[in-house]
């Protein structure tokens, strides 16, 4: 099942989002704004991305916008500036405002665990008992993959149940299992982790997680483009938004809409949110450290919290990774989320009130490779 594979390429976006983010450390070459379009074309063309959207801005201005390609390999509709991308894995942290503001309520603390959260009848393995919501945050939870149970995982294309229905069976299996590390021993980077996340919001709440993030954040951040699972999926013949592609024989093939075009919807917690840039941009605002936009969700010392370093010293408890940056003139947030189809990027550099994304429709290694080629380039902008 290709989902196997996708898990495999979130771990290993680590370690391309750590070479892209510490590569610009010293001073980048300056680059001009009318330079840069033939340039990010050259490795848009080169790294075999369909559809391609690059957008730069400093406050509301826009520094700087690329938008080329098209939606679907094989259809003629071109990619625009309001389309819908799939940004995967970046959807974590907008669970852990979630939970963010479950704790400022009083409904939840970090010191929580598993023991005390879930519900009578579950069957929650010994090594499970004491993970709590802080490591859960900070990746240092040692729970076992989602992937453990693979018959369990592969159900989850073709079963017909509503998210928040899988999302607990898949949640059952996970913790039933032994975990791979003693909880805060170590980090490492787990999906199960913010499904895990999700299914708490879920339980405190008694809604689904996509019904809460709507309410929560789509809502009342106006991101009215943000949805779940692939895009466009109102036709699944004509690209009304950017498609998925994978690799066929060295080709790129467009996915449609579709189960076989995402992760399971049961995995929404860790990354199956689409929306266009723009309203990306207004949770984004959240690294930037926007007051207005802070206060209305969780309080100053629980930003502070999600903002900060975990004990790793890469993540933060909001799970984007942080590190000083000259170019950036202080700390940098940054992250990247790809379901193997899709690939998104961002990078937020508060001390220069900038948002830096990258949204393409593939998300094979070369597109990763050129990503990184495209930031350099962006990151050197005036």
């Amino acid at each position: 099942m290709k989902i196997l594979n996708s898990l495999v390429v979130s771990l290993s976006l680590l370690s391309t989002i750590a070479c892209v983010s510490r590569t610009p450390a010293s001073d980048p070459v300056e680059n001009k704004p009318q330079d840069l379009a033939a340039q990010i074309k050259q490795i848009q063309t080169k790294s075999m991305m369909p559809g391609l959207q690059v957008l730069v801005t400093e406050g509301d201005r826009k520094v700087f916008e690329y938008v080329d390609g098209v939606r679907a390999v094989g259809q003629s509709l071109a990619v625009t500036s309001e389309d819908q991308w799939h940004i995967g894995s970046c959807t974590k942290p907008m669970t852990a405002f979630l939970v963010g503001q479950l704790i400022d309520q009083g409904k939840l603390k970090w010191t929580t665990t598993l023991a005390e959260i879930a519900p009578k009848g579950y069957k929650l393995h010994t090594s499970v008992q004491s993970i709590s919501v802080e490591q859960l945050l900070a990746y240092q939870s040692g729970l076992a993959d989602v992937t453990t149970d693979e018959k369990l995982w592969n159900s989850l294309f073709t079963d017909k149940l509503k998210p928040k229905v899988a999302r607990e069976k898949l949640v059952r299996s996970i913790l039933k299992s032994p975990v791979r590390f003693t909880a805060g021993t170590k980090t490492e980077y787990s999906n199960s982790s913010y499904l895990i996340l999700g299914w708490i919001v879920e339980l405190i709440k008694k809604s689904s997680w996509e019904n809460v993030t709507e309410k929560e954040l789509f809502q009342k951040l106006g991101m009215n483009s943000c949805g779940f699972g692939p895009a466009g999926i109102q036709d699944k013949k004509v690209a009304l938004q950017p498609w998925g592609h994978h690799m066929v024989d060295g080709k790129l093939v467009a996915l449609p809409p579709g189960p076989l075009a995402d992760n399971p919807a049961a995995l929404g917690p860790a990354g199956t949110v689409h929306c266009s840039a723009n309203d990306w941009r207004k949770f984004l605002k959240f690294y930037i450290g926007n007051e207005a936009v802070r206060h209305q969700f969780v309080s100053q010392s629980t930003y502070d919290k999600l903002l900060s370093n975990a004990p790793d010293g890469f993540f933060t408890y909001s799970t984007m990774g942080r590190g000083e940056r000259p170019w950036a003139k202080g700390a940098a947030y940054f992250m990247m989320g790809n379901n193997t189809f899709n690939l998104a990027f961002v990078t937020v550099a508060p001390a220069m009130n900038r948002i830096y994304t990258i949204n393409t429709n593939a998300g094979h290694p070369q597109v990763e490779k050129g990503t990184a080629e495209i930031l350099q380039l962006v990151l050197a902008l005036e």
